[in-house]
C-alpha cells in the first residue's frame, strides 16, 4: 500500500501502481536467487563456527595406544605433549593445552561436541605404535564447520628420528590449515636431529611422571630426568626436564623460592646453552 502525500487529494489512490509491482517482483527474484546461492555454498552437516572462534585453532586429543600394552602409556602421551608443543611453535596456530585434552582420554564423544567444548575449528585424533626401535604414529585432522574428516597421513622412523618425525607431522598439519611458516619456523624444524634413544625414552618418563603431580611420581621423575642427562650429558631436554621438575617442585612447597632460584636456573641455562 502506498503512503498518502503530507497533503493527500481527494482522489489519491492507495493502491500499488505498476512501477510498484514491477520492483516488488525484481526484489522477490534477487532475494530467491541469494538464497539460492547460500543454499549451495553451505555444505551438509556443516557447522557455523562462532566468530569468537579462530580458523586457526587446533587441539590434538589424547592418543590411542595400539600395543595394547599399559607400560607404553607414557610413550603415547608424550608423542602427543610433542606434537602440541610442535604446533604451538608456529606463531598463526592457536593450539589448546594439553591439559585441556586430558579429560576426553576416557569420556570420549563427538568431536563437533568435542571442538565446541574446546572452542576451536580443528580436531587432531592419532594412534600411535611402538615395535622396537620403529615408531608409527597416525594422524587424522577434523574440520568443524565441515564436520567431516579432511586430512590422514602416516609417519614413521625410527626411534632416534623421533624429533624429526614430530617436526615433520607439525609442519605437515600446518601446511593443511593453510598457515604460513615464517623463517625463524622452518629452521627451527629443520634443526631437529637424532637423539639418543635411550635417554630419550628416560626424558618421556620423566615428564609422564611430572605430569601425576604425587609425591611418588616427583620422585620418580627425578630419578628418570637424571638418568636421561647421564646417558647423553649433551642432551637438552634432559637438562630442561630437571628444570621443570625443579619449578614443580617449589609451587608444591618442597623447595623454597631462595632454594628454587639457586637451583632451577642452573639446569635450565644448560638446556638453552644446547639448544
Amino acid at each position: 500500500s502506498r503512503t498518502p502525500p503530507a497533503t493527500p487529494a481527494d482522489d489519491f489512490d492507495p493502491s500499488l501502481r505498476r512501477t510498484d509491482l514491477a520492483l516488488l517482483a525484481a526484489l522477490s527474484v534477487v532475494a530467491v536467487a541469494v538464497v539460492f546461492e547460500l543454499a549451495t555454498r553451505i555444505e551438509p552437516g556443516a557447522v557455523r563456527l562462532d566468530d569468537a572462534i579462530s580458523p586457526f585453532s587446533i587441539a590434538v586429543l589424547p592418543f590411542d595406544d595400539l600395543s595394547g600394552n599399559p607400560d607404553e602409556q607414557y610413550f603415547v602421551s608424550g608423542m602427543q605433549s610433542a606434537l602440541i608443543d610442535g604446533l604451538s611453535r608456529v606463531r598463526n596456530l592457536r593450539v589448546t593445552s594439553k591439559v585441556s585434552t586430558l579429560p576426553y582420554r576416557e569420556t570420549g564423544g563427538q568431536i563437533l561436541d568435542i571442538a565446541l567444548q574446546l572452542g576451536v575449528a580443528r580436531i587432531i585424533e592419532g594412534t600411535v605404535l611402538r615395535d622396537g626401535d620403529r615408531v608409527s604414529i597416525a594422524l587424522r585432522m577434523h574440520d568443524v564447520e565441515k564436520d567431516q574428516q579432511v586430512w590422514s597421513d602416516r609417519f614413521e622412523d625410527e626411534l632416534e628420528n623421533i624429533l624429526i618425525l614430530q617436526a615433520r607431522a607439525a609442519q605437515e598439519i600446518a601446511n593443511q590449515v593453510r598457515v604460513q611458516l615464517g623463517p625463524e619456523e622452518r629452521e627451527l624444524f629443520a634443526a631437529k636431529g637424532p637423539v639418543n634413544a635411550e635417554a630419550y625414552q628416560a626424558y618421556l618418563k620423566g615428564v609422564f611422571h611430572v605430569e601425576r603431580l604425587s609425591p611418588d611420581d616427583i620422585r620418580s621423575a627425578a630419578v628418570h630426568f637424571q638418568r636421561a642427562v647421564e646417558i647423553d650429558p649433551e642432551f637438552a631436554l634432559g637438562h630442561w626436564g630437571l628444570s621443570k621438575l625443579c619449578q614443580f617442585r617449589a609451587q608444591m612447597g618442597i623447595l623454597t623460592p631462595q632454594q628454587a632460584r639457586e637451583t632451577c636456573i642452573v639446569p635450565l641455562a644448560r638446556a638453552l646453552e644446547l639448544d
